[in-house]
């Protein structure tokens, strides 16, 4: 009598190793694979055929629509990324029998952190994966932030239909314009993904794939004058990337790296710079808007005409500046240390902690403002003997201490403990924090209340950092008193806006204040202003400055 199941499983293994037979001579997609030709994803496909990262059948098919399983594609994460498996003969789950072909497979992606199990260890390899899944696999295989919310996925008709767990990966490869929707506006998400689904949205997320060392230009692996017309991979250490290229989307540096030399030189970027690797990372002359660091351990260097406007650590990295004739690393979030530890040499406009607790630690060179934000609270920030740091602002219990100077300290939570006398010291009303091993508390002078509902007050608001010659239609500078807005609610308020054509103009109000409010002359007085601010920037909008809705 013949086992069922045992048949079963022997007809599935045997199709996946035939989905694994290498392909057959060279040539057109539609030339060699009859059932490629004039499909939607031929192009993609072709191009991942010919660089050996997918293949096809000894029947000269490649059965795009057939579904994959999550072992299959593992096996295509693991080889375009280069993520090897780790070294040991113990089955990485209980479900993945030894000497199946898919054990090296699983066992890399859980290595990587890409593949979650069960919670009773299982990872089901030949379950069908579906696009969100699929979705997941591919955004923590790359290491890409994920959104503070979902609201990419608002543009679909099924968009009730998005699990938890999957809905912040599908958001980013929605924003990054990795993943689209169907013809009928909808994602399906619990949908089985194709052969041809899989290979399309990696090749749309990864897009010039660099899986060897040596260096690249806009005329390598013939990529046209000015660069790619998407995004690149970094997949392999001892890269370097540059000479006048433009990066049209984002430059991901994944795990295929570890923690090998990548050299970025001469080169802009349009999209984000995603470090997903321990890597040491050297940007030469680059131009970026945003680095985002999300793996632990990568140290990132700036030198020569390096400019960075934001650089955000959802991992404890390093820092470091060097022979700079630009700005270099001009602020810094480290929005998701956690535990970890960020170490700055250098020249920073703008640090600030906005998730952990965390530890940074200031080891050469200056830093302007440190800002310690609620969430961050346990953080620990330390001045090194050969650094400085002009001001700190305390919003969650902290420690401030090393050896260096610190000239202006501001505690707005208790629980703050400074070990060394500041230049100057603020601590809000109500608030006690420690200092120098004595505690200290904030008293009021006086206080100035006012309602924007009974009219201006006495504010005006005016414009500066314009050019001298400029032309107000271009620019359509207002200040005016008027009603908030329905999102906000009743009331009214100061309402500010302006064109940035210049990229420096910088909107303020004003108000004289004096002996009725009970400031004297010649008096030194640590201001508090509490307001509340609206704008109507979307989150998670590009801006060369960081995102303009959150800043």
């Amino acid at each position: 009598m013949v086992n069922s199941r045992r048949l079963t499983a022997g007809l599935l293994l045997v199709a996946v190793l035939l989905s694994l037979t290498p392909p057959g001579p060279a040539g057109a997609a539609g030339e060699r694979f009859s059932d490629l030709a004039g499909h939607w994803a031929e192009e993609e496909v072709e191009a991942w055929l010919e660089a050996g990262l997918c293949q096809g059948y000894p029947d000269d098919t490649f059965r795009p629509e057939r579904a994959i399983s999550r072992a299959e594609a593992c096996a295509l994460i693991n080889r375009a990324l280069g993520i090897p498996a780790p070294a040991g003969e113990a089955t990485p789950a209980p479900d993945v029998p030894l000497g199946a072909w898919y054990e090296a497979e699983i066992a890399a992606a859980l290595a990587a952190g890409y593949l979650s199990p069960a919670a009773d260890g299982t990872v089901s390899p030949t379950a069908i994966t579906t696009r969100g899944e699929l979705a997941r696999l591919v955004a923590l295989a790359l290491g890409l932030p994920l959104p503070a919310d979902d609201a990419a996925l608002d543009q679909f008709a099924d968009r009730d239909q998005v699990e938890g767990d999957f809905a912040a990966s599908l958001a980013t490869l929605v924003a990054r314009n990795h993943l689209r929707g169907l013809p009928d506006g909808t994602l399906r998400p619990g949908a089985p993904v194709t052969r041809a689904e899989a290979v399309a949205l990696l090749a749309r997320a990864m897009g010039w794939l660099i899986r060897q060392p040596g260096t690249y230009d806009s005329s390598s692996a013939g990529v046209g004058p000015g660069g790619p017309a998407g995004g690149v991979t970094i997949a392999a250490p001892a890269v370097t990337l540059g000479d006048l290229l433009v990066v049209q989307g984002d430059l991901y540096i994944t795990a295929g790296v570890g923690a090998g030399p990548v050299r970025l030189e001469n080169l802009r970027v349009a999209g984000e710079i995603v470090v997903a690797a321990p890597a040491q990372v050297t940007l030469a002359d680059v131009r970026a808007g945003r680095v985002v660091v999300t793996a632990a351990g990568a140290t990132l260097t700036a030198t020569g005409g390096a400019f960075v406007a934001e650089t955000v650590l959802d991992a404890g990295a390093a820092l470091v500046e060097r022979d700079l004739t630009d700005a270099g690393f001009v602020a810094v979030d480290g929005r998701g240390i956690d535990g970890g530890r960020a170490s700055l040499s250098g020249d920073y406009e703008r640090v600030s902690l906005s998730g952990g607790p965390a530890e940074l630690h200031m080891a050469a060179g200056r830093v302007g403002s440190v800002l310690v934000a609620p969430a961050a609270a346990g953080s620990t920030v330390k001045v090194a003997t050969e650094a400085s740091l002009d001001a700190i602002d305390l919003h969650a219990a902290a420690i401030v201490g090393g050896p260096g100077p610190v000239d202006r300290v501001a505690v707005f939570a208790d629980g703050v403990t400074v070990e060394e006398d500041p230049a100057q010291l603020a601590v809000k009303p109500g608030v006690a924090a420690v200092v120098s091993g004595r505690s200290v508390g904030g008293e009021v002078a006086a206080t100035a209340t006012y309602s924007f509902d009974e009219g201006p007050g006495g504010w005006a608001g005016e414009f500066c950092d314009l050019p001298i010659d400029y032309e107000p239609d271009d620019y359509q500078p207002v200040a005016a008193h008027r009603q908030l807005p329905d999102e906000i609610g009743p009331g009214s308020g100061m309402f500010m806006a302006s064109m940035d054509a210049s990229d420096d103009v910088f909107m303020y109000i004003k108000r004289e204040l004096g002996p009725a409010e009970g400031l004297q002359p010649n008096t030194t007085y640590t201001v508090w202003i509490e307001l509340d601010l609206g704008t109507n920037a979307p989150a998670g909008a590009a801006g060369i400055g960081g995102a303009p809705g959150e800043s």
